[in-house]
C-alpha cells in the first residue's frame, strides 16, 4: 500500500493570500484530510493515515522534507507589494516601504528556492487551481487593493527568477550615513575620510548568478576621486574600483554567484581621503545571468 498523500503549500504575498488559505483548509477538510497551517513539517505518516495538507511558514520552507510533494501559490510583484503595503496601513514615503520590500523578497526568495527543486508554480490571481489529489479549488474575491510601484521586485516575475530577469532599486531604498532623503537622489559631500557613503537595501535575492549595475553622477571638483564600490551578500561580495577625474554620470558594474539565498547588499566607499566632490546615486538594476 502506497504511503498517503502529503501536500506542501507555500504562499508568496498577495491580496488573494488568505483567500487561498481558506480555501485549501476547507478543501482538505472536507477530503477528510488532516491540515496543518505553518510549524514543523508533518511527520511520515502510516500508510492507513488520512492525506496531509502543510501550508508552511516562512521559518519552515527551507528546510523543506522531500517526501512532501510542493505547490507554490504566486502573484505578480506589485501584486504581492501591495498586499503586504495594505496590512502595514499607510505608508507615505518610500524609504517607509523598505520592511515591506525585505518582507515580500524574503517571501518570493524562498518560493523562488521551492519551484528551483521542482514545485509547480500557480497563479494566486485565478479564481480556481486544480491541486493535485484535491482536484479543484475555488477561493473567495477579496477585497480590491491598489496596486503597488512596479520594477523593485520585478526579478520575481517568474518563479524561480529566469536569466534576464531584472529590477530597478532607486536611491529612496539606500542608506545614507550623511543623512536620508525621501525627494529623489540624495547628494553627498565627498570632503573627508576614507568611507562607506550609501550602503542597502538588503532585499532577498535567491542562489544564482546576479548583476548589479550602479548608476551615479559625480563631481570631483577639480580633484580626483577614488571610489570602490562592493556587491554581494554577508561576507561573500565581489568589489570594484574606480578613478573619476571630472564630472559626469557614471556605472559601475558588478556580478556576484549567489551560492544560498540571502539579503543583497550594495555598498559604495569613498577609497581615499578628498578635499572636495559630490556625489548622488540614480539608482541600482539588478539583473539575473
Amino acid at each position: 500500500m502506497s504511503p498517503p498523500p502529503r501536500l506542501g503549500v507555500y504562499l508568496t504575498a498577495s491580496p488573494f493570500e488568505l483567500a487561498w488559505r481558506d480555501a485549501l483548509i476547507a478543501s482538505a477538510t472536507s477530503a477528510g484530510w488532516q491540515f496543518m497551517d505553518g510549524g514543523p513539517p508533518p511527520a511520515p505518516a502510516s500508510d492507513d493515515a488520512a492525506g496531509i495538507l502543510w501550508i508552511a511558514d516562512d521559518h519552515t520552507v527551507i528546510d523543506t522534507p522531500s517526501a512532501i510533494d510542493w505547490l507554490v501559490i504566486s502573484d505578480s510583484p506589485a501584486a504581492a507589494l501591495a498586499s503586504t503595503l495594505s496590512r502595514l496601513g499607510t505608508v507615505t514615503t518610500p524609504s517607509a516601504m523598505a520592511p515591506a520590500i525585505w518582507y515580500t523578497a524574503q517571501r518570493f526568495a524562498a518560493a523562488s528556492r521551492l519551484a528551483s527543486d521542482g514545485a509547480r508554480v500557480l497563479n494566486a490571481a485565478a479564481r480556481t487551481l486544480d491541486l493535485p489529489y484535491l482536484g479543484s479549488v475555488h477561493r473567495a474575491e477579496p477585497p480590491v487593493t491598489k496596486p503597488a510601484p512596479g520594477t523593485v521586485l520585478d526579478v520575481y516575475r517568474t518563479l524561480p527568477p529566469l536569466s534576464g530577469a531584472t529590477s530597478t532599486w532607486p536611491p529612496e531604498l539606500f542608506t545614507y550615513p550623511s543623512g536620508q532623503s525621501d525627494d529623489g537622489p540624495v547628494q553627498i559631500d565627498l570632503t573627508g575620510r576614507p568611507r562607506v557613503l550609501v550602503y542597502g537595501p538588503h532585499i532577498e535575492l535567491p542562489a544564482g548568478l546576479w548583476r548589479a549595475t550602479l548608476q551615479f553622477v559625480a563631481d570631483p571638483e577639480g580633484g580626483h576621486l577614488k571610489l570602490r564600490a562592493e556587491w554581494g551578500s554577508g561576507a561573500t561580495i565581489t568589489s570594484a574600483r574606480m578613478t573619476i577625474g571630472e564630472a559626469g554620470r557614471y556605472a559601475i558594474r558588478l556580478d556576484q554567484n549567489w551560492l544560498n539565498q540571502g539579503p543583497a547588499e550594495i555598498r559604495l566607499w569613498l577609497d581615499q581621503a578628498s578635499f572636495a566632490g559630490r556625489l548622488s546615486l540614480l539608482d541600482v538594476h539588478v539583473e539575473r545571468l
